[in-house]
């Protein structure tokens, strides 16, 4: 691992001012499940890195009037302790779930699964996002490409995001504040990831210099439901769509928001 500076910030205002002007300059630490292993790896080599796990602000969970907020600095396991005896909000404490280790959930927070970069082996192995060999031809299409995406894409970036939290939070419309020098703004989730460009342009819109805010705000009904449908590898798709359909129209409902997420499962 490279040498590097540490910033311990006690608010996010240092926290921004402690931030470059772009990627290589720093970078920001939470749980640091991902950040570790990527700078263990020279895959990122941030010449800082700064750690908001003492900022209070940015942690806990909070019910309020509009809905509820989510700490960016929040433990996982935090929010699904608080949740789970309720029976509050099953489609996120199911996306926790499927954080198998109790390691991984009690370290990695709720932003930094938003946030955490591409598992493709290409980007991993030190191909970059686009993950082009020296001819700056794309190896994902004509290579081993399991797991990469499959509809909707035209590259050149193929990989998908691996996040726990985006597909419900998608799923109940959340937003999440984010802010910077330019101040704080609000995006929608579903806004927060795109398909990269170029080799210099990162899977997330939030910018070098920008920071998680003090909350992520999730707004939902009281009455809300979601269901998810686990599509293993094993499972044939027309059969787990009956499955999603028939649970579906079992219970009455007011209103029925669909996320379909595939990837490819064989390399061909």
């Amino acid at each position: 691992m490279r040498a590097f500076e540490y910033g311990n910030p006690s608010t996010v205002k240092q926290a921004i001012s402690l931030l470059g002007s772009n990627w290589s300059e720093a970078a920001v630490l939470a749980g640091g499940t991902d950040l570790v292993t990527l700078m263990k790896d020279s895959i990122v080599t941030p010449g800082r890195v700064v750690n908001i796990k003492q900022i209070r602000e940015l942690s806990g969970l909070h019910v309020e009037k509009e809905g509820l907020r989510i700490g960016a600095a929040t433990p996982l396991e935090d929010i699904y302790e608080d949740f789970a005896p309720h029976k509050t909000l099953p489609a996120l404490l199911t996306a926790i779930e499927g954080v198998s280790s109790y390691q991984m959930r009690s370290m990695g927070t709720a932003g930094g699964d938003l946030l955490q970069r591409p598992r493709c082996w290409y980007f991993r192995n030190g191909f970059g996002l686009l993950a082009h060999n020296s001819k700056g031809e794309s190896l994902v299409p004509t290579r081993d490409h399991r797991y990469h995406p499959i509809f909707g894409n035209q590259g050149p970036a193929y990989f998908v995001s691996p996040s726990s939290l985006a597909p419900p939070l998608v799923a109940l419309d959340a937003s999440v504040r984010i802010e910077g020098p330019k101040g704080m703004r609000e995006i929608k989730v579903a806004e927060l990831f795109r398909i990269p460009r170029d080799a210099e342009e990162r899977e997330h819109t939030s910018g070098p210099q920008e920071n998680p805010a003090p909350a992520s705000k999730r707004r939902m009904r009281e009455d809300s439901r979601r269901m998810t449908v686990k599509i293993r590898r094993q499972t044939r798709l027309p059969e787990a769509l009956n499955i999603a359909s028939w649970k579906a129209m079992s219970a009455s409902m007011r209103a029925c928001s669909v996320r379909l997420f595939l990837i490819s499962s064989i390399a061909r």
